[in-house]
């Protein structure tokens, strides 16, 4: 239609040229056939044409980078040349469709036919000082678990020359650590500041952990009892079970060996004042920072069925069991459970607990009662 329309123009144009009429101002056929070509509603219209935007981004260069280029769809673009920008000692090596370099390289010059808006990013590859075409790899550095830290290399650059070493340097944000440098699923430093030798495209993996303390101990003035301790994130906790007595408190079975394993049993008005001298019994937003952040907290030992865990903040979770206030006890060595100072209301409040066969914390309210007996962690206050 658009072609048959041009080319009524065109004709329109060259033998009917004396039909036009200047004194009035009309364009006669000609003026028609625009007006109909121009306007959708008399049946005419120009074509809709989808137009992309090529960007460029001198992925870690400096200079001016080359303008966006909008393309219509399907159309070739001749890609350009680096320009002004530059890159230190390295050399521009073309476009890439991502920044890493692991995407579709596109040397400058060449035709790239436009199928979306796209970015494209410089690459940069070292000089070369052989004879002959030498072998360069990618270094990809991700942070786990995401937005718990960065990382820094030296040189800086995503592409390497075979056999060059770059020092990476790992910084926590905020409140947490560097653990560990891991290729493959493969222990290569637990250093923050590491040298990697670039011999093959390579994913490093900066692993980062909760702020925690070594564990100490302090002493219970009451029975001169020492208990063990650990800061975790900004909250300093007792890394054992309460085992103070008090009046409703109870040892698992009855049996004093259990209290001397697991710790006491409290209801939750027992609970609340069990604790010691500038220590306090856990709020639920207390527990919520801990289940949130501390992953494995289990005991490398006293849980039934290969329940043990790793303990990886000295926390040392143990599964004390629950009791019942008519005498009944459950659970012992397959689930721990912990009263929260935060109430829902005159008969609940919420608790957590950690079982055998799971790796992580869950938050309940005491389904009867404030009766139940449960083990007590007491945080400083």
């Amino acid at each position: 239609m658009k072609k048959s329309i041009m080319f009524t123009l065109g004709l329109a144009a060259l033998f009917c040229a004396a039909c036009v009429d200047d004194s009035t101002g009309s364009g006669g056929e000609v003026n028609a056939l625009l007006e109909k070509y121009n306007n959708p509603n008399n049946g005419g219209g120009a074509p809709n044409v989808t137009t992309y935007t090529v960007k460029f981004n001198a992925n870690g260069g400096t200079g001016a980078v080359h303008a966006d280029i909008p393309v219509s769809a399907n159309n070739s673009i001749t890609l350009p040349d680096k320009g002004t920008l530059s890159n230190g000692e390295l050399v521009f090596s073309g476009w890439n469709t991502k920044p890493d370099g692991t995407g579709i390289n596109h040397p400058a010059g060449t035709a790239y036919t436009v199928t979306g808006n796209i970015t494209l990013y410089a690459t940069w590859k070292e000089a070369s000082t052989g004879g002959g075409e030498e072998a360069f790899f990618t270094l990809t550095t991700n942070i786990n678990p995401e937005g718990w830290g960065k990382v820094t290399r030296s040189p800086n650059s995503t592409i390497y020359r075979e056999g060059t070493k770059v020092t990476l340097t790992a910084i926590p944000e905020g409140d947490f650590i560097f653990k560990s440098w891991t290729y493959a699923g493969t222990l290569i430093s637990e250093n923050a500041t590491t040298d990697i030798t670039i011999d093959d495209n390579k994913t490093i993996f900066a692993n980062f952990d909760i702020y925690h303390s070594a564990v100490t101990t302090f002493l219970d003035s009451r029975e001169n009892k020492t208990y063990r301790k650990v800061t975790i994130v900004k909250t300093t906790w007792m890394a054992e079970n309460l085992n103070y007595e008090t009046g409703g408190s109870v040892c698992y079975d009855n049996a004093p060996a259990n209290c001397t394993k697991y710790g006491r049993l409290y209801d939750w008005d027992e609970a609340m004042r069990a604790c010691p001298a500038g220590w306090r019994l856990p709020t639920d937003g207390d527990w919520r920072i801990l289940e949130t952040n501390a992953g494995l907290l289990k005991a490398t030992s006293g849980w039934n069925d290969n329940g043990n865990g790793t303990d990886d903040y000295g926390f040392a979770a143990l599964p004390g069991g629950l009791g019942y206030s008519d005498g009944r006890f459950y659970s012992a060595g397959d689930i721990g459970y912990w009263w929260s100072a935060t109430e829902i209301d005159a008969n609940y409040a919420w608790y957590r607990n950690i079982r055998w066969d799971r790796e992580y914390m869950e938050k309940f309210y005491s389904g009867g009662h404030k009766s139940f007996l449960f083990s007590v962690r007491c945080v400083q206050d």
